[in-house]
């Protein structure tokens, strides 16, 4: 059995523990998988007379695990797990003829979002997952590379009856790598909360960026029932930010040290944008808004004689009025647009 004939697709899910089905257009490329069911140990405790416990019965079934892939403009299985993340989506904006605009706000909570995830693992076994949540997304960009996108989730229920023969992709993931979102094509902005629009000379060149949103879900699991109900939100969601500098510039320092002693928020966006016109005047895009971030470690080791590497830490945090220069509308912890030929709302 060999990974690189395994295939993933990914669907919304209606009903929670039903697998929606999984057909053309949910296919979705992908790195890796750690998805998997777990299944509880209910231990004998039972004093017989030997070192021993008795046989375990079978507890709860759960389903966590991790998908990472490359970042991509228009893969639609992407987008989606973006969206059910980020608890938004909606009918895009028609930019021009043929391009639209998709925007995820960071809502408070994912209720009735969730997606069903099937694999094929090398034809050798096919089953879905029937019922998952996203819970913590993760991405990186570093050097010369593409992003890197992960998709931590938490769900129940497994189905081995499925097949993947009509598992297709709704574009085709080898476009001459035309739809690839890259770390070149990547611009990171960043200047005070309080200041003015975000312009060239607020362009900063860190080596890495991290981006993580991590939502703490909890799942309840009632008497009578193997699985779990659908995960709620059990504590504050957390986004950081994280930008490592190798060589740091003395007005960058200035700007991350003294934000952080002051406790002043600053504002940030990250755009990337596709070299190639969509439409007549527009391009693809990803993008990522922060209204409002608060550095929390700004350490300045020196860990031998070359160039001295400074990681910056923000949280995020939404804001009480759009900044100035943010779109109407982009004051959530993080804002996330995607925009392509993708015409219809991603949730529904």
């Amino acid at each position: 059995m060999s990974g690189v004939f395994s295939k993933i697709a990914i669907a919304k899910g209606a009903t929670w523990g039903t697998l929606p089905t999984l057909s053309t257009g949910h296919r979705a490329p992908f790195t890796s998988s750690t998805l998997q069911k777990a299944i509880g140990q209910i231990p004998d405790d039972d004093l017989k007379g030997r070192a021993t416990r008795g046989p375990s019965s079978l507890g709860a079934e759960t389903v966590p695990g991790q998908i990472s892939w490359l970042g991509d403009y228009r893969q639609r299985a992407h987008l989606l797990m973006s969206a059910l993340f980020m608890g938004s989506a909606g009918v895009p904006t028609t930019v021009e003829t043929g391009v639209y605009l998709h925007v995820f706000a960071f809502q408070p909570t994912t209720d009735g979002l969730f997606a069903g995830i099937g694999v094929d693992l090398a034809g050798k076994d096919v089953h879905g997952f029937k019922s998952v949540k996203p819970v913590r997304r993760t991405i990186r960009i570093a050097g010369g590379g593409r992003w890197e996108e992960s998709v931590e989730v938490v769900g129940a229920g497994l189905d081995k009856t499925i097949a993947s023969s009509g598992w297709t992709y709704t574009y085709d993931p080898n476009g001459n790598g035309a739809r690839r979102v890259l770390a070149s094509q990547t611009v990171c902005r960043v200047n005070a909360h309080a200041g003015g629009a975000l312009g060239a000379g607020d362009v900063v060149k860190p080596r890495e960026i991290s981006v993580t949103m991590a939502r703490a879900m909890e799942q309840d699991f009632p008497v009578g029932q193997v699985h779990g109900e659908e995960p709620i939100l059990g504590d504050f969601a957390e986004v950081t930010v994280s930008l490592t500098f190798f060589g740091i510039t003395a007005a960058l320092l200035v700007l991350f040290r003294d934000s952080m002693d002051s406790g002043v928020a600053l504002k940030m966006d990250l755009v990337a944008t596709h070299g190639t016109l969509l439409g007549s005047t527009e391009y693809r895009r990803r993008a990522l808004y922060f209204p409002k971030l608060i550095v929390t470690d700004c350490p300045t080791e020196i860990p031998g004689p070359g160039p001295v590497p400074v990681r910056v830490t923000m949280t995020a945090h939404y804001s009480d009025a759009v900044p100035t220069g943010f779109p109407s509308g982009y004051d959530e912890e993080v804002t996330e647009e995607a925009q392509n030929e993708i015409s219809t709302d991603l949730l529904a």
